[in-house]
C-alpha cells in the first residue's frame, strides 16, 4: 500500500507496515516499521540541513550544508555542539567585512569536541582589522580541517587559530595572505 499524505493526517491500519517519509525536496528519507494491532503515534522529524545564512551550529551529530555564499559584518558560524560537520560545498564566507571591531571569526568553536570544517573559502573581508580569525577553536576535542582556502588580509590575523585543541587534523588547506 502506498499512501501520500501531508502533516498532521491521521490513518487506522492494521498488520506489519513500514512508514517511510521523504522530505519535499528528496534530500532525506526516514523509515520506521510498527505491528499495528494498536493506536500508535508516528512522527518523523526532519531538519533542515542546509543553511544560507551566517548562524549558530547548535544540533549535536549534524552535518550542516552551506548553500550559497555568506556574508557577515562581523563573525559568521560559532559551533555550540559536539559532533557537528560544516560542509561549505565550496562556497565562500565572507567574514569581518567592516574590519572593526577586532577579535571577529569566520568560524569559531569553544568546547564543541568533534568539529569538522571542509570545503570552504574562508575571506576575511577587509583590510582595516586585526586579530579577525578564520577559524578559532578553543577547548575541544579532534578537530578537522580539510580543503579549506583562507583569504587573510587583516593585520595580526590568523586563518587558523587552535588553542587548548587535541587530535587535530589539517588537509589540503591553502592560505592566501
Amino acid at each position: 500500500i502506498l499512501l501520500n499524505v501531508t502533516s498532521g493526517t491521521t490513518l487506522k491500519v492494521y498488520s506489519n507496515y513500514t512508514f517511510n517519509a521523504t522530505l519535499f525536496d528528496g534530500s532525506q528519507n526516514l523509515s520506521q516499521s510498527w505491528n499495528m494491532a494498536q493506536t500508535r503515534k508516528i512522527v518523523f522529524t526532519f531538519f533542515d540541513l542546509f543553511i544560507s545564512a551566517c548562524d549558530i551550529l547548535n544540533q549535536e551529530n549534524e552535518v550542516y550544508l552551506l548553500a550559497q555564499n555568506v556574508t557577515a559584518i562581523s563573525s559568521c558560524f560559532n559551533v555550540t555542539a559536539n559532533n557537528v560537520t560544516l560542509d561549505c560545498q565550496g562556497y565562500t564566507i565572507h567574514h569581518s567585512t567592516q574590519g572593526t571591531p577586532a577579535f571577529k571569526f569566520g568560524i569559531a568553536g569553544k568546547g564543541s569536541n568533534f568539529t569538522t570544517v571542509k570545503h570552504c573559502k574562508i575571506d576575511e573581508g577587509s583590510t582595516l582589522g586585526n586579530s579577525n580569525d578564520g577559524i578559532i577553536l578553543d577547548k575541544l576535542h579532534s578537530a578537522d580541517i580539510i580543503n579549506t582556502t583562507f583569504f587573510v588580509r587583516g593585520y595580526s590575523s590568523n586563518a587558523i587559530f587552535l588553542r587548548n585543541v587535541s587530535k587535530s587534523s589539517l588537509r589540503d588547506n591553502y592560505i592566501s595572505l
